[in-house]
């Protein structure tokens, strides 16, 4: 049995969006840094350990997302990933 998703990964800009879609769609990682104009669009199947196939449909968002098309396409997603930089954060 195989079930599809549609899947959007937003967050601000450099916190690595891209390189997690590269990752889960290639096993690779660069670090090298391109930014995302847009959107880039991904797709990624997994096996669950019961055999059955999860397919999901993503869109990479850039970090500054303010597209009329953006509010269009998030009406139809299933899930989302939010991505957020912790290295700049300061603990008193």
């Amino acid at each position: 049995m195989s079930h599809a998703f549609n899947l959007i990964i937003v967050g601000q800009g450099g916190c690595g969006k891209t390189s997690y879609a590269t990752k889960i769609q290639n096993g690779t990682f660069s670090e090298k840094y391109v930014a995302t104009i847009g959107y880039d669009k991904f797709k990624v199947t997994f096996k669950t350990n019961r055999g059955e196939e999860l397919t999901f449909n993503g869109y990479d968002f850039d970090g500054q997302s303010n597209h009329s098309e953006v509010t269009d396409i998030f009406k139809h997603q299933h899930c989302a990933l939010v991505f957020y930089d912790l290295s700049g954060l300061s603990v008193s």
